[in-house]
């Protein structure tokens, strides 16, 4: 192949999305954890079945199988700054999940931020799928934001980007 896959998905738009999950620890508390991802996918309508593909090697997918649940925060434009945080390293990730606002899910006890939708999942099945897992939930709770034309952050081309909702409509 000339192209690598990457150089060809840039081309591809997709949604920005914090998913989140916890782990217990011995003390009988949840340790979050939380990551950007744009791997989010609509697999069912009935049942309700949402797919992310995360790495194999990945912290937050060990956590997901250990913990059964995960929660996704469909992100508006507005959080392109939470975005590339959640996207970086543990340190940054974790230091942001004691400032930036949230709460924790009533159907999972998953955090959930400020978005334009979000969804509750229950782990479902996954499938190992080359180098990553693709990890199946069903959604137990969903939603959408109070402010009903919030505007979506995009990821294209290898950069965050603000989808204009009007020229989008006509």
């Amino acid at each position: 192949m000339s192209e690598d896959l990457r150089s060809v998905m840039r081309y591809f738009a997709t949604g920005v999305c914090i998913a989140a999950t916890w782990r217990p620890t011995g003390a009988g508390e949840r340790r979050h954890n939380a990551i950007t991802v744009n791997s989010l996918a609509s697999l069912s309508l009935d049942p309700a079945l949402v797919a992310l593909s995360l790495r194999e090697d990945s912290e937050f997918l060990a956590d997901v199988l250990l913990s059964g649940v995960f929660t996704v925060s469909i992100l508006g434009a507005d959080a392109e700054d939470t975005a590339r945080t959640f996207a970086g390293r543990r340190p940054e990730r974790d230091r942001m999940l004691r400032e930036v606002r949230t709460h924790p899910g009533a159907g999972t006890g998953a955090l959930l931020f400020d978005a334009a939708g979000w969804l509750e999942c229950r782990y479902y099945d996954h499938y190992t799928v080359g180098d990553h897992v693709q990890v199946i939930g069903e959604a137990v709770a969903l939603g959408t934001a109070a402010e009903p034309d919030t505007t979506p952050l995009i990821f294209l081309g290898g950069g965050f980007h603000r989808l204009d909702t009007e020229s989008a409509a006509s």
